[in-house]
Order: structure tokens, then C-alpha cells, then sequence
């Protein structure tokens, strides 16, 4: 008769496997035959951690996971599948399958651009779309998307747990290389770009110098060494190389946001670093009222926080505002100096906003002092969000040109002209130090007939169809 055995207090079958110790660092099996346990060290996957899921300790999937586009740009999928793809368009980082259950739709795209007039791209946008909010996001900022597992598709992947299944088309088609599912996931929009380099992307003949500036990530004595059993310092070292081997021997950017990217995977994952800048060009200069941290808090010590916020156990490297300062929007500002909460947003001191449908007007004057006064639009203005901000902003006007020629103004007016020449349709007047100069240019020709002239083609300097009114 084969029977079970008892570790630790617990009756366990013959034959049954099960985790052991606080991490799960040894997985253990109950000889029936013998009734005596017998352990191996192991250790969860990355893509695992130990905890308790129904009732039963052990290795289970993490239900969080990240996604990244870092460096010129190199994709990590939710399947921590690494591959690179160097188009300049937007693309769909991440969406919802169309069949799925009861999930709020979203969708993530990324903007890329060439960088130092390479054939290779960077990350410069991100926009994310959910529950009806459109959020433009710069390139340092951070996200995690919980919940979707093996629900999304897009240049992020399936988030299945399967790495070699994430090159997936948006018909459902799989695909083998970067370059094919790169240019997939493309957003449709009259813009330029290009699908990138592909075979054609800049190869480095001499890796050695690279390596060795990129060294900090993999070196097995080195400061970030502790997170390697964690997080695969692997891809991370490949694509700092390829950065480095692509840029200008002056740029250190590349370099630094290569290191950055694994040092914040490292933080993400609550292992310990080590100082790493000092040995390398990567220096941080913190603004006033700020200091540098290796790995600082920032929950508490916000103008928009309060110091009794619960706060997850994971730090950042970063800059810090110094004591007696609190994080106001990008400044470190004294307590008295902060702005207003509001509706679950924060304002800075002198700042003011429309509520909802543009209402009210409303001006931050000191620490939540807020003062609200009854406000409309103009009939020449609409209430919309225009860069990430609610507010009255001018309706968008068209100027047409067309037929005989007929003109109908910015502003609506309909006019008639039979000249023949070269006109200027528009240009811009007084423009500011961030506007762009522009002038267009309309050639009226005779056709046929000599009493009506016809319009013929646009020159300009630089052209958008639409102009503000």
C-alpha cells in the first residue's frame, strides 16, 4: 500500500509535488513508498510568483505585465518576447481581441521618429484611448495594463504567456520577422513615415567599443548584478549595443536611456541596485528644491498626496524634492506653495480650468483655495479637450478654392474672382516663436473659354488644409 507523508504538519498524497519555503525556493515530492519527502532547489519563472491562489502555495503566473519600447526602438512584449523594428509611423502597441467578455475597450499607439538622421526610429509618443478619454503620454512615462491576459494584440503581443506566438497580424495571421508584424500594426493617418530600415538597418563593424560602454548591464560583479537572476539582462545588453553602435560616438543619450531601461525593470521588479552612475558619462542633474536618489519614494511627499497615502514598497531612481518641499506638478515647491485638488485632479497654484462642459472657470489661488465663478464659450468657440485639456478653444476652419475659381473664406464668405494670375490664398502674419511661417499660393488659368478662368494648382512654403479661424 502506498501511503502519503507529513511536512511540516501536512499530510501530503504519494506521488504529490508541492512548493516550499517563504519564496518557493525548493519544490518538493511525497515518495508514497517510502513516506519521506524529498526537495530540489528551484525557483519560480519570470513570469511567476510565489504566492497563494486558491487556497494552494506555489509558482502561479503573475497577473501583471509590463510592456516596453525603448531605444531605437526595441520591443519587450507582455510575453517578454524582445525583437526590434525600426518604422518611423504610429502603431497599435496594444488593443483588445474582438472577442472578448465584459472588458472595457482600450487601445495603446506609439508615435515613432528617425533619430540623429539614422535609418533607425525612437519612441517619441504615446497615446493611450480608454473609456473615452484620449491621454497623450510623453516618452518617460511608465504603464502597466492588469486583467487582459491573453485578451490584447498589437505590437505588445497576446499576452498569453507564450512568447512564440506574438507575431500575429491583425487579420489573425502569423507572421515570422519584425519587419512583417511591425508594419502590421501600422495607425492609418495622412502623415509621412517610412516602415523602416529592415534589412538595410545600420550594422556596427566594430562591437568592442560598445560592449564595453554597455558592460554595466551584464557585468557579473557589477552594480545591477543582484537583478540578473530576476530580470535577463540579455536583451537589454543586445539593444544597448545596437544603440550605442548606431548613434554618434558624441550622443550619450542612447547610452543612459539603454541603462535606464534595465535599471527601471530591475526597480519594477523590487530588486536592490547598486550606485552605477558614477563610472559612466550617465550624469543626473536634479532641478531646485531636488536631489538625487537611487531609490526614492515619491507617494507622500506630492502636493497632490497626502502623507498618510499607502504606498507599494517599490522605489525609483530619479530626483526628489529636498525636506520642507513637495512635488507640485515638475517643481519641488515649499507645503504653502501648493496648488488645489479637484473632481480626483491636482492644479498648480495660479492655475486655472474649466469644469465640466465649460460651466465654470476656475482659478487655483493658494493650498486648495479654489475659486469657481460661472463662465460659457463664445458662439465663435466650441467646448472640447485640445492637448490633454478641457476648454473653449476655436472651431477649425477651411478655406476652399475651387471652379471658376470660387473663394469661400475662412470665416464664410463666399466671393467670385476671374483673375488669371498667381494669388496668395493665405500666409501667416506676425507668427511667434513656435508657429510656423506659411504662405500659399493659387495659379488661375484660362480654359477654353477666355471670359472665365479656371483654378489651376496650390504652391505653398509649408501647408495644412485646416487653419485656425
Amino acid at each position: 500500500v502506498s501511503c502519503g507523508c507529513y511536512h511540516q504538519g501536512r499530510y501530503r498524497q504519494g506521488g504529490e509535488q508541492f512548493w516550499d519555503g517563504e519564496e518557493c525556493q525548493s519544490l518538493c515530492t511525497c515518495r508514497g513508498t517510502t513516506g519521506l519527502v524529498h526537495c530540489i532547489a528551484n525557483a519560480c519563472g519570470p513570469q511567476e510568483s510565489c504566492r497563494v491562489v486558491e487556497g494552494e502555495f506555489g509558482c502561479h503566473p503573475d497577473p501583471h505585465g509590463t510592456c516596453s519600447a525603448s531605444g531605437d526602438p526595441h520591443y519587450l512584449t507582455f510575453d517578454r518576447k524582445a525583437y526590434d523594428f525600426q518604422g518611423t509611423c504610429r502603431y497599435v502597441l496594444a488593443t483588445v481581441c474582438n472577442d472578448t467578455d465584459g472588458l472595457h475597450q482600450f487601445s495603446v499607439e506609439a508615435k515613432n521618429e528617425p533619430v540623429n538622421g539614422w535609418p533607425v526610429s525612437v519612441t517619441a509618443e504615446v497615446f493611450v484611448n480608454v473609456a473615452g478619454y484620449r491621454v497623450h503620454m510623453s516618452r518617460e512615462s511608465q504603464g502597466v495594463v492588469a486583467t487582459y491576459k491573453g485578451k490584447t494584440r498589437g505590437l505588445c503581443g497576446n499576452f498569453n504567456g507564450n512568447p512564440n506566438d506574438d507575431f500575429h497580424t491583425q487579420s489573425g495571421m502569423m507572421v515570422t520577422t519584425p519587419q512583417e508584424f511591425g508594419t502590421a500594426w501600422k495607425v492609418a493617418g495622412n502623415y509621412t513615415c517610412s516602415d523602416g530600415c529592415g534589412s538595410s538597418c545600420p550594422q556596427c563593424t566594430n562591437e568592442r567599443p560598445a560592449r564595453a560602454r554597455c558592460d554595466v548591464i551584464q557585468a557579473s560583479d557589477g552594480p545591477l548584478s543582484f537583478c540578473h537572476e530576476l530580470v535577463n539582462p540579455a536583451p537589454y545588453f543586445s539593444n544597448c549595443v545596437f544603440d550605442v553602435c548606431a548613434s554618434r560616438s558624441e550622443d550619450q543619450d542612447l547610452l543612459c536611456r539603454a541603462i535606464d531601461s534595465y535599471v527601471s525593470a530591475c526597480q519594477s521588479a523590487n530588486v536592490q541596485i547598486y550606485p552605477w552612475r558614477q563610472n559612466t558619462t550617465c550624469r543626473l542633474d536634479c532641478p531646485a528644491n531636488s536631489h538625487y536618489e537611487l531609490c526614492g519614494i515619491d507617494c507622500g511627499h506630492t502636493c497632490a498626496s497626502s502623507v498618510d497615502a499607502i504606498c507599494e514598497p517599490v522605489c525609483s531612481e530619479g530626483c526628489f524634492c529636498d525636506e520642507g518641499f513637495l512635488r507640485s506638478g515638475t517643481k519641488c515647491v515649499p507645503v504653502e506653495s501648493c496648488g488645489c485638488l479637484y473632481d480626483g485632479f491636482y492644479y498648480n497654484a495660479g492655475e486655472s480650468f474649466w469644469t465640466e462642459r465649460c460651466s465654470q472657470r476656475c482659478e487655483c489661488h493658494a493650498p486648495n483655495d479654489l475659486r469657481c465663478s460661472a463662465a460659457s464659450c463664445t458662439n465663435a468657440q466650441g467646448c472640447t479637450i485640445r492637448n490633454g485639456q478641457l476648454g473653449c478653444f476655436d472651431h477649425m476652419s477651411t478655406c476652399t478654392v475651387w471652379g471658376d475659381p470660387h473663394y469661400v473664406t475662412f470665416d464664410g464668405v463666399l466671393a467670385h474672382f476671374q483673375g488669371t494670375c498667381s494669388y496668395i490664398i493665405t500666409e501667416s502674419v506676425n507668427h511667434g516663436m513656435n508657429e510656423t511661417q506659411f504662405q500659399v499660393v493659387a495659379t488661375n488659368n484660362h480654359r477654353g473659354s477666355k471670359r472665365v478662368s479656371v483654378f489651376s494648382y496650390f504652391s505653398h512654403s509649408s501647408f495644412s488644409h485646416y487653419f485656425n479661424s
